[in-house]
């Protein structure tokens, strides 16, 4: 009875926690020439209650015939609502949105994050962008479930990621034991894990610009 009021105390601040870090959704619109434009939904922070709701509401504000772009920045959250997104994005392809998802330098996408982004038709990310893999675990314990990584696992095929790949990890323990595995987009890509199918350099190159310097201006 003690450890349950324990748990009870503690299960406030997990809710509170949740709330603080919940996803951030903000969308634009980006033009690709003078005809056409496509849509981005940049997703920041914690997979938590109503993040799917909030995903659909997102894309049913956008034209049907419109490319979606899913930038994820997201350790990842709560296995359940995240398959529901997952769920909310075959949708929109199966009405013949076209979905693509990103994952840029210096961003990270973990946990369920990953089956998430496993989902655009082009998965692109940056060289130095980090993916963490681990098994379906609950709230109260570090220990993988078998059923729900299982189901994670098959999330990750039916995407086309490389099953030797997986089965890799899965001989390293990845899914079956407590811990976190780290990995950068490029070494996605250079293992042929199909996880990423575009890298983004990590040297990313501008057009030298200045701004115009009036010689009348300045200190006096």
């Amino acid at each position: 009875m003690k450890l349950l009021l324990k748990l009870a105390a503690f299960l406030p601040f997990l809710i509170l926690s949740q709330r603080v870090f919940a996803a951030t959704f903000e969308v634009k619109e980006v033009p690709r020439s003078e005809m056409e434009s496509f849509f981005t939904i940049k997703i920041s922070g914690e997979v938590t209650p109503g993040f799917a709701a909030q995903l659909d509401s997102e894309f049913s504000k956008i034209d049907p015939a419109k490319e979606v772009l899913l930038h994820l920045n997201s350790p990842g959250g709560l296995v359940d609502e995240g398959l529901e997104a997952i769920q909310i994005i075959k949708q929109q392809k199966e009405k013949g949105r076209v979905v693509e998802t990103t994952v840029e330098n210096g961003d990270k996408c973990g946990s369920i994050c990953v089956p998430i982004y496993v989902q655009g038709k082009n998965r692109y990310a940056g060289e130095v962008a980090a993916f963490m893999f681990h098994g379906a675990r609950p709230w109260h314990s570090n220990i993988p479930n078998k059923r729900k990584t299982e189901e994670l696992l098959n999330k990750f095929v039916e995407a086309g990621v490389s099953e030797a790949w997986l089965k890799k990890l899965f001989g390293l323990g990845v899914f079956s034991e407590p811990g976190e595995y780290w990995v950068s987009g490029k070494e996605l890509s250079a293992e042929r894990s199909n996880v990423v199918t575009e890298l983004i350099p990590k040297h990313v190159k501008f057009k030298p610009q200045r701004l115009p310097i009036d010689p009348n201006m300045g200190p006096r």
